[in-house]
């Protein structure tokens, strides 16, 4: 029996880049931005899911070092309001898990995500559970 499967991602979020146009007119995704969708593949080492499944996402980002103490503080835990969109974090976030966690991300039936800013004794991550259709949290 499959159950929830939780995995921590380390580092910084990334969102997924859009697709760019060369020179010659063809179409590429620049290859500067995949290192968060392999970090979220290296990270899932649980068995593939078969059927329905349902993802919850939060990205948390850091504070900036620049920013005085006083911002710091207001901010710490607080909603990310600000670029990467959302969507485009969950695309990156899926791309990865995907032949990992599922066999084509088609399966996601059910996305919850959040993206806020880390607390004091927090380092920059990415907290994912994937779980079938049906035993979602």
């Amino acid at each position: 029996m499959i159950t929830l499967q939780k995995i921590t991602v380390p580092g910084v979020p990334e969102a997924k880049p859009r697709p760019r146009v060369g020179r010659f007119k063809n179409i590429y995704t620049p290859k500067t931005k995949g290192r968060f969708e392999q970090r979220v593949a290296k990270a899932y080492v649980n068995d593939l899911l078969t059927g329905p499944v349902c993802l919850t996402l939060e990205f948390v980002f850091p504070l900036m070092k620049s920013w005085p103490k006083k911002k710091k503080l207001m901010l710490m835990g607080e909603a990310h309001c600000s670029k990467p969109d959302i969507d485009n974090l969950v695309k990156a976030a899926m791309d990865g898990m995907n032949g990992k966690a599922y066999s084509d991300d088609c399966q996601v039936v059910k996305v919850k995500a959040s993206k806020r800013y880390a607390n004091e004794d927090e380092e920059a991550h990415t907290d994912i559970i994937v779980s079938p259709m049906g035993r979602e949290i």
